[in-house]
């Protein structure tokens, strides 16, 4: 992997502080959006003030709005003829916000997988994965997080597709439930025995079933020589009235969450769906403490 500035610095430590669900806070504060990723053209200012807050709690790493913006997920919503505009938008948004806040952060470039893949040939499957780095990296993505993969398989092919178009550094993380196994019941150790010479920076678990399933996750992942990330949701979401919510996780229980992932040896800390602004200060503030 050529000299980066992002591998050294997990190899070298400090761990860097991630930022937290952008996803369900875009679309709480953007009303009727189809898809979060719709506001990079509706509502750039939302976009980049949700950024710019998480930078100001600490985040030294934040991801672009695109995590459901391949081609084929923006189809289902009837924007799939403004999938460049809506991954472009996403990196400049983001880039902006690095410019307000004066604060020198990575950029992510956020890859979801592809929704309900029943019809389409894995041939396609890698070209989408592809064709929305190629965009991302173009338009100045620092690196790639490969996110909330639920299935081994697809979160291979698309480390692969992104490898084949670009040499910037991948995280990759996969979701787990709370016995630190996916859906299709693969446990984190065998997600780490794959993906280790897969040519990624880092491996880890978001999302999930909350911080102690990241936690157990990171622990079986451990011990391969790659870097590790924590990203998980506060916990379980549920309904209530129709919307979403995620139980209250206190800031405190994220900043423990926090010191205990980075004794596991975690170099990227942060949050996914429910985390704020306030949970990502709790963890900046663990590893500063820990220093």
């Amino acid at each position: 992997m050529p000299h980066n500035r992002f591998v050294q610095r997990l190899s070298e430590g400090p761990p860097i502080v991630g930022d937290g669900g952008m996803g369900v806070l875009v679309s709480s504060a953007v009303p009727r959006l189809r898809t979060p990723e719709e506001a990079n053209l509706r509502a750039p200012e939302a976009v980049v003030s949700l950024h710019v807050s998480f930078i100001r709690a600490g985040a030294e790493l934040i991801e672009t709005n695109t995590f459901g913006a391949n081609r084929r997920k923006l189809a289902q919503h009837y924007l799939e003829d403004e999938f460049e505009r809506i991954n472009s938008a996403a990196v400049k948004l983001a880039r902006e916000a690095r410019e307000v806040s004066g604060r020198d952060v990575f950029i992510a470039g956020s890859i979801g997988p592809l929704g309900d893949i029943g019809d389409v040939w894995p041939e396609e499957r890698s070209e989408l994965f592809a064709e929305q780095a190629t965009v991302l990296e173009g338009r100045g993505a620092d690196l790639f997080m490969i996110e909330t993969f639920f299935d081994l398989d697809e979160l291979a092919v698309a480390v692969d597709a992104v490898r084949r178009v670009s040499s910037l550094p991948i995280v990759a993380l996969l979701t787990f439930d709370a016995d630190a196994q996916t859906l299709a019941g693969v446990t984190a150790r065998e997600a780490a025995e794959r993906l280790r010479d897969a040519g990624v920076a880092a491996i880890g678990a978001n999302h999930g079933a909350g911080l102690q399933a990241a936690l157990r996750a990171i622990e079986q992942m451990g011990g391969d020589g790659l870097a590790l990330a924590a990203l998980p949701n506060i916990g379980l979401a549920s309904m209530a009235g129709g919307r979403v919510v995620y139980p209250h996780a206190s800031p405190e229980y994220f900043a423990e969450f926090a010191a205990h992932a980075r004794r596991l040896g975690a170099r990227v800390i942060g949050g996914c769906c429910g985390t704020t602004p306030s949970e990502i200060a709790a963890i900046r503030a663990a590893v500063d403490e820990a220093r």
